[in-house]
This record gives C-alpha cells, sequence and structure tokens, in this order.
C-alpha cells in the first residue's frame, strides 16, 4: 500500500491502520464463531438452538506480538451474584425467532 504523509496530513496512515486493525478483529470474530458450535447470547445458531454446558466459557484472542498470530485461549464464566440473577431471571421472556435470520 501507497502510505503518504506530509506536514499537514497523516490520512493515510490512520486509514492504513484502521484496516490492519478491522482485518484482526474479523479474524478474531470469525474464529471465535468456529470455535462456538452453538446458541449463547447474540451468536444464534439455527441448526443448534440448545446451550451445551461444556461451552461455558469465553474464548478470548490475543495478538501474538512475536509470531504475528492470534492466541486461543478460554476463560470459565464467572458465576452471577444474586441481585443480579434476580434481575436476569425477572427479565426473561418468550421470544419467537420463527422465520428470522439467526447467523
Amino acid at each position: 500500500m501507497d502510505i503518504r504523509i506530509d506536514e499537514h496530513s497523516c490520512e493515510d496512515l490512520a486509514l492504513i491502520l484502521e484496516l490492519q486493525s478491522s482485518l484482526i478483529n474479523a479474524e478474531a470474530t470469525i474464529l471465535s464463531a468456529l470455535e462456538r458450535n452453538e446458541s449463547r447470547g447474540a451468536h444464534q445458531r439455527s441448526d443448534l438452538q440448545e446451550t451445551d454446558p461444556s461451552f461455558e466459557f469465553n474464548c478470548l484472542r490475543q495478538m501474538d506480538l512475536t509470531s504475528h498470530k492470534l492466541k486461543v485461549s478460554k476463560l470459565a464464566f464467572k458465576k452471577l451474584t444474586k441481585p443480579l440473577q434476580n434481575f436476569v431471571n425477572g427479565a426473561r421472556r418468550e421470544v419467537n425467532f420463527k422465520n428470522k435470520l439467526l447467523e
């Protein structure tokens, strides 16, 4: 890519850094979605709608600054406090996903 920086503008540099960041973020999102083959939270799949207890973790992606590759780690879910459990349980409602795009 051709980056031109002069005394009045660094716009090219900002745009290339934004592009690189977007590509890394897209890769992390895709890898995380491939790792979780079930529906959970905002990640909804029409083929696997039930939650699987073995997937009670968050996928963390971190950039290895030496190899410039994304590293994968898993962090177990934290238990909700009692007041937060009560709030979440009180806010539940039935939602009909029929004929809606979920993937």
